[in-house]
């Protein structure tokens, strides 16, 4: 439930969310119409639906967004992307879940820029007790 997450994000002071694999920006949506006041980072390395989501976050100073995707090193993949946009991903899919859930089926690929969290920090200076 949305209630309990933003009086769970209050109740520890979280004042950042790192949205990974933020597609069109739906869950900073909902963290927005739901109160929650702090800075949201957005990553989406589709182009197609970082362009929604740049749209979304346009009028919101506190939302950033880029067009990569995090992993464990900086460098470039490919990724497959799905019918449905949501179940894309520079892995594999099940024939099992195509079969259940066919709008999960990839129909293309798409090159794009990945980077570990912590070079990403490092190179927008970002600040924080945890980095």
């Amino acid at each position: 439930d949305q209630r309990i997450l933003l009086k769970y994000l209050n109740n520890v002071n979280v004042t950042d969310c790192f949205d990974v694999g933020a597609n069109t920006g739906q869950y900073a949506t909902l963290l927005r119409s739901g109160g929650f006041k702090g800075k949201i980072f957005s990553f989406e390395p589709q182009k197609k639906a970082f362009d929604q989501l740049s749209k979304r976050a346009a009028n919101d100073v506190q939302w950033q967004v880029y067009n990569i995707g995090l992993g464990n090193t900086d460098g470039k993949a490919v990724i497959n992307i799905s019918k449905n946009s949501v179940s894309s991903s520079i892995l594999g899919i099940n024939p099992i879940l195509i079969k259940a859930v066919p709008e999960t089926d990839y129909i293309t690929t798409e090159d794009i820029k990945i980077c570990r969290l912590d070079s990403f920090l490092n190179e927008i200076g970002y600040k924080n007790r945890f980095f």
